[in-house]
C-alpha cells in the first residue's frame, strides 16, 4: 500500500506510506477487499492441499471458521465489505473444491 501511496498520491499530500486526500479511503477499501478475498482463497486451498481425505468437508470447515473470524474482524473495525469478500470468494472456492472432490 505504501508503494501505491508513493506512486499515486499528489505531491505534498502523503507521508509514511499513507496519503491524505479524500479518495484514499476508497483505495484502502479496495486493498482490504482484495486482500481479504485472497486470504480466504489461499487459506482454504492450503488446508485442502495438505488434507489426505474428506477434502470437501475440510474445505467447508475451514470456510466456516474463516467466516466466524471475518465476522469478528468486520464487527471490530466496522468494515463489512471485508466480510462480503471472504463470504463470496470462500463460497466459490468451497464450491469448486466440492465439485473436484465429491
Amino acid at each position: 500500500m505504501g508503494i501505491t501511496a508513493i506512486l499515486f498520491c499528489p505531491e505534498g499530500h502523503g507521508g509514511g506510506g499513507d496519503c491524505y486526500v479524500y479518495w484514499w479511503k476508497y483505495v484502502r477499501g479496495i486493498y482490504m477487499f482484495v486482500g481479504a478475498g485472497l486470504s480466504a482463497l489461499v487459506t482454504i486451498v492450503a488446508v485442502v492441499a495438505v488434507s489426505k481425505e474428506n477434502k470437501a468437508k475440510v474445505a467447508l470447515l475451514t470456510y466456516i471458521c474463516g467466516m466466524l473470524i471475518a465476522t469478528l474482524i468486520a464487527y471490530v473495525i466496522g468494515f463489512w465489505l471485508i466480510w462480503g469478500s471472504v463470504a463470496l470468494i470462500g463460497y466459490f472456492t468451497v464450491s469448486f473444491i466440492k465439485r473436484r472432490h465429491p
